[in-house]
């Protein structure tokens, strides 16, 4: 019966792997086949210049005049590549596609144009999803540079929080952090700054810790949470103290954010004080968690927190 029973659960386990696997692969097909649908690419080299180009956001008005009228043009390569740069371009070419949308003497470059806005705007961010989940898949030489440039520039929080996930997976080679993220922790762009936090500690290892520290002290609130949340993890006590400073300096979701971490880490000690919108009733949240911090001699709770946290072995 034994037997029987782990025959089943070894054949439901692959059956499920199966199913994983296919659902990827059509994840993928759906995805390649929303860019060709606009003539983008979906090699490597492609799907960098894609996020490249999106990141500059920019043409010259020339520029864009003339792939509007290549557009016209009998040569359809010449069509296709103008129409792909134009996706490309993004947001600067939709009023020059409106305009040319309503040429009714031209009754083919109405309708391409009519094309080329729907998937600009009808979701602004499912060409970016697609290229940043192929991207992830296929981790082509200069992924994390274009996912950087581009992240300032996603469109909405669904296209950001898929970047996060794809910049985690290639945040290190080899278990370490790749230059490109390092050089990314002193971005002067703070949400470049804080996702490269968030991306490299994703795995749990808050290394290399001394840059991680120096992020404490971080102008901008939003870095100097990611960094705080990433090393208060590992048993940092000044981590955990720039977490209770945050409480009424960040937006209430990411204080949030904070509280339930302290909450966690305080379990039947967390104090009775709770974290509301009104700025007064945060000062007091705060005040409440450092004096909580102190009576509990920080480091040497983290220490006995981390004697009794359960290793992956």
């Amino acid at each position: 019966m034994r037997r029987y029973l782990i025959a089943l659960l070894v054949t439901g386990l692959a059956l499920g792997g199966q199913t994983v696997r296919a659902d990827e692969k059509a994840d993928t097909a759906a995805d390649e086949a929303k860019l060709k649908a606009v003539y983008l690419g979906t090699d490597g080299p492609s799907l960098v210049n894609f996020l490249s180009q999106r990141a500059k956001g920019e043409a010259t008005r020339e520029e864009l005049q003339k792939l509007i009228e290549d557009l016209a043009k009998p040569d359809v390569a010449i069509r296709q590549k103008a129409a792909a740069r134009l996706v490309a371009i993004g947001a600067p070419a939709i009023p020059f596609l409106r305009m040319a949308a309503r040429e009714i003497d031209a009754p083919e470059v109405s309708a391409q144009a009519k094309s080329l806005l729907t998937a600009l705007e009808e979701d602004p961010g499912a060409l970016s999803i697609a290229t940043i989940r192929l991207l992830g898949a296929n981790r082509p030489e200069g992924s994390a540079e274009a996912l950087l440039a581009f992240l300032p520039h996603a469109e909405t929080d669904a296209v950001l929080e898929e970047l996060r996930t794809v910049l985690t997976g290639v945040a290190r080679e080899k278990g370490k952090p790749t230059k490109v993220m390092l050089d990314a922790l002193s971005d002067k762009h703070a949400l470049r700054r804080a996702t490269a936090v968030q991306a490299l500690c994703a795995g749990g290892i808050p290394e290399p810790r001394d840059i991680f520290r120096k992020l404490l002290n971080d102008p901008k609130p939003s870095v100097r949470l990611r960094a705080a949340l990433a090393l208060a993890g590992a048993s940092d006590p000044k981590a955990v103290s720039t977490l209770v400073t945050l409480l009424p300096e960040v937006p209430m979701e990411q204080a949030k954010e904070v509280e339930a971490f302290l909450v966690e880490m305080a379990g039947e000690l967390a104090p009775k004080v709770p974290l509301e919108e009104d700025s007064l009733a945060r000062i007091k949240c705060r005040d409440a968690w450092a004096k909580w911090w102190l009576d509990t001699e920080g480091s040497g709770l983290l220490e006995e927190i981390k004697k009794r946290t359960l290793s992956e072995d």
